[in-house]
C-alpha cells in the first residue's frame, strides 16, 4: 500500500487499503491502520468525500488494545476531522512539534496548500504547490 503511494500511484494505494480493510480474514491491527493510511490517501487526493468515510469508519470501528500506535491514529484522523470541519488552525498546527526530518516541512507546507485551496486562494495554493514541486526534485 504505501509502495504504491511513495512512486505517485495514489489510486492503486487507496485500492490495496480498501480491500485490506474490508477483508474480515485480516486481523482487526492492520484493518484499523489501513484507515489512517486511507485518510492520507484521500486527503492527498483531495477527497472530502472519501476522508470523510474513513473518520466516520474510525469512530465506528471497535478498536484493538489501547496502545501509542492507536492514540497516534486517533490524533492523525482527529486532525483530518477538524480539517473537514473547517477548523483550518487546529489542522495546520502540528502534531508533534519536535518531529525532525526533511518529510515534515513538505507534508505541513501541503497541508496549507489545501487549506488555501478551501478558502478559495488559489494564488497561493498555486505558489506552495509549485515550490513542493521543485522541493521533490
Amino acid at each position: 500500500m504505501e509502495s504504491e503511494f511513495y512512486v505517485g500511484n495514489v489510486r492503486g494505494a487507496i485500492a490495496i487499503g480498501e480491500a485490506v480493510y474490508s477483508n474480515s480474514l485480516i486481523s482487526e491491527k492492520y484493518r484499523y491502520s489501513a484507515l489512517a493510511f486511507l485518510g492520507q490517501y484521500y486527503h492527498c487526493l483531495g477527497n472530502d468525500e472519501g476522508l470523510a468515510s474513513v473518520c466516520q469508519r474510525f469512530r465506528e470501528f471497535k478498536l484493538p488494545k489501547r496502545g501509542s500506535r492507536i492514540r497516534d491514529t486517533e490524533k492523525i484522523i482527529g486532525k483530518y476531522e477538524k480539517f473537514l470541519a473547517g477548523d483550518y488552525d487546529a489542522f495546520i498546527r502540528p502534531i508533534n512539534p519536535n518531529l525532525k526530518g526533511t518529510l515534515y516541512p513538505l507534508v505541513t507546507s501541503f497541508n496549507e496548500a489545501r487549506v488555501a485551496l478551501k478558502k478559495g486562494d488559489t494564488a497561493t495554493a498555486g505558489a506552495i504547490f509549485s515550490s513542493l514541486s521543485v522541493s521533490a526534485k
